[in-house]
């Protein structure tokens, strides 16, 4: 082989090189465009993530707040609860005592009264027999 042969050789192997290298390099050109296209949803799920990250945070600050106005809540809730409680116990230690002698009072009368009209009724019996023995007399004595 002459010096002529050996350098066109040189030069096909050069150019299948050079077309290896531009396949290749196409190949990473398309390689790099899938990464950017992953790249720009791997972003897009980052933003999407971050928004429901705030909106997390937003939901538990509500839920939070909403938990200490319940917490605030409870203890109005239980302080009315003893007032009340305290108020019970002062009407069963006071009020109660009353209300009952009260009531006994009623029932004291209540009986006096059914006692007082069976002694009417009685008078009353009473007042008729006698009104029918002055009866009675007088027409014997007329």
């Amino acid at each position: 082989m002459n010096n002529e042969e050996k350098i066109l050789e040189i030069l096909g192997q050069i150019q299948t090189d050079i077309s290896d290298l531009k396949e290749g390099q196409t190949s990473l050109k398309e390689g790099q465009k899938s990464l950017e296209q992953g790249q720009k949803s791997l972003e897009q799920g980052q933003k999407s993530l971050e928004q429901r990250q705030t909106s997390l945070e937003q939901r538990q600050m509500s839920l939070e707040q909403g938990q200490k106005s319940m917490q605030s809540d409870m203890s109005a809730m239980k302080e009315s609860l003893e007032v009340v409680r305290e108020s019970v116990i002062n009407i069963e230690l006071n009020e109660l005592p009353k209300i009952q002698a009260a009531l006994d009072g009623v029932v004291s009368a209540t009986e006096k009264g059914r006692d007082n009209e069976i002694r009417i009724a009685q008078l009353e019996r009473k007042t008729e027999n006698l009104e029918i023995r002055i009866y009675a007399a007088e027409a014997k004595m007329a």
